[in-house]
């Protein structure tokens, strides 16, 4: 059979397509659609009078916090790779280093600035001491992308692995509380990670690392494409290679075993027990890309789970965080990813993957209201009132010109975003991707979001509540600083000023809470992979797993705390210890209060 091609028809195609697509480049260059941040957040409308209750109080300076990260740009790089510091966001820990009963704050500065460690002084104000710490200057060779906290060598102290663009430093705390250099067991590993967690793969007792590497590092052979501050196109290969390190007790070693498969552009590394089988798995959240999400087999063994778990026709291609947690208390975790909201440009949103009965997830979103914050950052749930419903924090916002104070003064970027995204991929690395931000935002002005949770429904009441701070925020994390039971929230962003939101919520008479602080048999307090469980009288089941470094450069309070509303607690209270892997029941507790519990020898 002879193939007849009809010419005319085909050139009158081409000549059409190239006709519209020129119309839609003129539409959008001459003519813009309206950029501006209302169109970015779900539309509801509900009785507000509902939330009147919840509220908070921007507290910051009046707690002795008076922090902003300041511009600047990475020196010493290829300009093609520049990353500025809307970029960089500070990383934000929640950590109680001097074991007062009281969480302090850890803050990683840029420029080589020295770190920031906020003493709590019992709930009523902050002083810095890092220096007193050994954990100030920290910053001459790189700067800093995340803060980690955890006992790496057993000895019930905590340590602090510091990640960087770059070589990473590991502190381990001595008995006098200062902490000193041990980066030597890094075995001088090197990358360029947006984020980094911790948890026992290996079930050997001893805490190992994941590294959610953005960027290429050399031992990646190719550099990361240079249109990656700009793309918009589906990219897996040109991104940092994330990369899994034993604890061998001694030293860390990459585990050439565990092949991640990808070369996405990873912003996060969530770690959960999924399948709950004692051994954590790994999900990625990644920009450009699926999201990955990887079980664990034992032995440094990975399996990719992606398509089975969360159908990838779902993903928002721009996964920023990834927390797990259970929303719905029916005692399975569900999954929540934050992505990018701006239409007409990009219609993805955040994702809630609920875990059905049979281990997979399906994405209700838009089902529960819980889809659309523009362009979000790190997320959290707690409840905020305790009324036995779990709330759930946003982080919004990209980045604008420093000398911006309102939308009107500025022109927006994402026009020009899309168009360099048509740029051939033959031709990028002719293409120099600094653009100029003087002038320009993009996904400026937007606010934070804080969806207060009623009957399985989230309502967004950030404006009426006082969380709608609309400088660009990324970093989020939960912490209850004055021991009132009342989860309180830190945010920062690239330009933005570090804020500490205090819960100032009225709670009912007839609404409780309870809170547990663990303690293993070695003396640690921040216990990764550890569960709490139990049932409550109105037939939840409340089920907690501790991964404080879940999310985006938030380092959350690792204690547990629980809003009951007005039911009780039925039976035991069951908490799994992960030194031991084994369960220990309780049943003498109170209620509005955290429960010290000890793991026994």
């Amino acid at each position: 059979m002879k193939l007849q091609i009809n010419y005319k028809s085909s050139l009158y195609s081409l000549i059409v397509i190239l006709l519209g697509s020129a119309s839609v480049f003129y539409l959008f260059k001459y003519n813009p659609p309206k950029d501006r941040p209302g169109n970015v957040y779900e539309d509801q409308h509900f009785d507000h009078s509902k939330f009147s209750n919840l509220h908070f109080k921007e507290s910051s300076t009046a707690l002795g916090i008076d922090y902003r990260n300041i511009d600047f740009v990475l020196k010493d790089v290829d300009p093609k790779k520049y990353i500025t510091s809307e970029f960089v966001s500070p990383s934000v820990s929640v950590v109680d280093i001097n074991n007062d009963g009281f969480m302090d704050i850890y803050i990683t500065t840029s420029d080589g600035k020295p770190n920031l460690l906020y003493i709590n002084q019992g709930g009523k104000y902050f002083v810095e001491k890092a220096a007193d710490y050994n954990l100030a200057n920290l910053n001459q060779k790189s700067y800093p992308s995340y803060a980690l906290w955890a006992d790496f060598n057993q000895d019930g102290r905590i340590d602090l692995l510091l990640a960087r663009f770059g070589c990473h430093g590991l502190y381990l705390q001595s008995s006098n509380g200062k902490f000193i250099d041990n980066s030597d067991r890094l075995k001088g590993y090197c990358s360029q990670p947006d984020g980094v967690n911790v948890g026992d793969f290996y079930q050997t007792g001893r805490l190992d690392l994941v590294f959610a590497n953005f960027a290429a590092s050399p031992e990646d052979h190719t550099e990361s494409n240079v249109l990656w501050m700009n793309n918009t196109q589906y990219d897996n290969m040109t991104g940092g290679k994330n990369r899994l390190l034993r604890n061998t007790g001694k030293e860390f070693v990459v585990e050439e075993k565990a092949d991640f498969i990808t070369r996405s552009y990873t912003h996060n590394a969530g770690i959960a027990d999924v399948n709950l089988d004692g051994l954590p798995d790994i999900f990625f959240a990644n920009d450009y890309a699926h999201d990955e999400l990887f079980l664990n087999k034992g032995q440094g063994i990975f399996q990719d789970v992606t398509d089975e778990y969360i159908p990838k026709i779902t993903h928002g291609l721009s996964g920023m965080n990834s927390e797990f947690f259970d929303f719905n208390r029916d005692g399975l975790l569900d999954l929540y990813v934050t992505n990018i909201y701006k239409p007409p440009f990009y219609r993805k949103f955040n994702l809630l993957w609920k875990k059905k009965p049979d281990g997979r997830f399906e994405n209700v979103s838009l089902d529960t209201g819980s889809a659309k914050c523009g362009f979000s950052w790190g997320a959290k749930f707690t409840d905020i009132d305790h009324d036995g419903q779990d709330d759930l924090l946003i982080a919004n916002g990209r980045t604008r010109s420093p000398e911006l104070k309102s939308i009107n003064q500025g022109k927006s970027m994402w026009y020009e975003r899309i168009e360099i995204s048509q740029i051939p991929r033959f031709l990028r690395k002719y293409y120099h991707p600094k653009t100029e931000i003087t002038g320009r935002f993009i996904s400026a002005f937007e606010h934070n979001c804080f969806f207060a949770q009623k009957g399985g429904m989230f309502f967004d009441i950030s404006k009426m509540s006082g969380f709608d701070d609309t400088e660009e925020n990324k970093t989020l994390a939960l912490i209850d600083y004055d021991n009132d039971g009342k989860m309180d929230v830190i945010t920062a962003g690239g330009l933005a000023k570090l804020k500490i939101y205090h819960n100032t919520s009225e709670i009912k008479s007839t609404d409780h809470w309870i809170g547990f602080s663990l303690i293993d048999k070695n003396g640690n307090t921040i216990l990764h992979g550890a569960r709490v469980k139990f049932k409550l009288s109105n037939g939840d089941t409340i089920f907690r797993e501790i991964y404080p470094a879940n999310g985006y450069r938030g380092f959350s309070d690792s204690r547990v705390n629980v809003g009951l509303g007005q039911s009780k607690i039925v039976g035991d209270i069951e908490i799994y210890w992960p030194l031991s892997r084994r369960i220990k029941k309780i049943s003498s507790f109170k209620i509005d209060q955290y429960n010290s519990i000890r793991e026994l020898q």
